[in-house]
């Protein structure tokens, strides 16, 4: 029986302000304080008579409480930003604030994500400002970088960051598709990568390259990533896929610890060129590490995306998760080794009992 619970059933009989409802002690044991915003609430008056009869019989105890509350609240306060979206929001702006007194909230971010305005032609805090959060939070194990937050001015706080998730478009946090630097401490410790670099731009930003050149020189400095895991692109015309198969070859065979390449390719045939259900034949896929998303699946829009990173951040299933079971059940034998569509995977599993997710 908790503290609560205990003290209402003791002094039931003496609290009388409180004689002429229905609910009993027992009841107010249950109830959620006032303030949570959900079911009944306890009366903020009551839960303060409860908390002086805990300390009345003993006013000694009422140092131990205090000290115990605030132990309590310096470790369950940080928890309250371990992943935060850097936007306009009430939240988003409290933190700014926060951090600045508060080294404690400062040391429990985990994951940070920098969204741009919607046009993606800004952000919505000033750069100083971001790099000025950054460096309060030495913790920091993801960071997703959107459009306008890609750009060579991040690579200094990458690197002493030192993420081991990152959502980026290189070869713009590099300024070129050549320059980009596998070696350089911002990308040193990098596990999980998801890429936008194959994304099409608006006919005002884009670059003097093709996205095959762009993506060739980004698979070329991938193999060479120290600490990369996973990796995740989307490649949206079957040409580029094409152009690309040396650099996507050499990646999976020389990526010293590579478990995982996702690729996002569209449903539409109008959109992508080709039948996408023939793209692990035409181009010959046979390593298992290679899994194959319709783009349209998993993350429909740019809100959707970040909303699935968030939910990463937050430790639940995500897609990685997903893209290893998928690979494991290859690898079992609970999936056909010339299986590459993940999504083919999931209707099996749900069909034949095999594989570790059930859509």
């Amino acid at each position: 029986m908790g503290v609560l619970s205990s003290v209402l059933v003791r002094y039931d009989r003496d609290l009388p302000a409180y004689k002429d409802t229905n609910i009993t002690a027992h009841a107010y044991a249950n109830l959620p304080a006032e303030g949570t915003g959900t079911g009944t609430r306890v009366p903020a008056e009551l839960v303060q008579e409860i908390l002086e009869w805990v300390v009345f019989p003993d006013p000694k105890e009422l140092g131990t409480l205090l000290l115990v509350a605030r132990m309590i609240k310096e470790w369950l306060e940080p928890l309250r930003f371990r992943v935060v979206r850097l936007d306009k929001s009430r939240r988003a702006h409290f933190f700014m604030e926060t951090i600045r007194t508060k080294e404690h909230i400062a040391r429990g971010v985990h994951h940070i994500f920098l969204p741009s305005l919607d046009d993606d032609n800004g952000t919505f805090w000033p750069i100083d400002d971001v790099l000025d959060a950054l460096g309060r939070c030495p913790n920091i194990r993801g960071i997703a970088l959107s459009f306008a937050f890609n750009g060579p001015v991040m690579l200094p706080s990458l690197a002493t960051i030192a993420p081991r998730r990152l959502a980026a478009t290189l070869f713009e946090l590099f300024e070129k598709p050549n320059q980009i630097d596998p070696s350089h401490p911002a990308l040193a410790h990098v596990t999980h990568l998801w890429l936008f670099d194959g994304y099409e731009r608006d006919e005002d930003d884009s670059p003097s390259v093709s996205l095959a050149i762009i993506l060739g020189h980004v698979c070329k400095a991938a193999t060479s990533l120290p600490s990369l895991t996973h990796l995740e692109l989307s490649i949206f015309d079957c040409t580029v896929l094409a152009e690309i198969q040396p650099q996507l070859q050499e990646l999976v065979g020389g990526a010293l610890h590579l478990q995982c390449l996702l690729l996002r390719i569209p449903e539409s045939i109008e959109v992508f060129g080709m039948d996408v259900a023939d793209v692990a034949t035409t181009f010959q896929f046979t390593d298992a590490r290679i899994v194959l998303l319709r783009n349209t699946l998993y993350a429909d829009s740019y809100a959707e995306f970040w909303e699935h990173w968030e939910e990463s951040a937050l430790g639940f299933d995500d897609l990685w998760t997903l893209a290893d079971d998928f690979i494991a059940a290859k690898r079992n034998n609970f999936a056909p080794a010339d299986e590459f569509w993940m999504e083919n995977w999931w209707e099996g599993a749900s069909q034949d009992g095999h594989g570790q997710v059930v859509l």
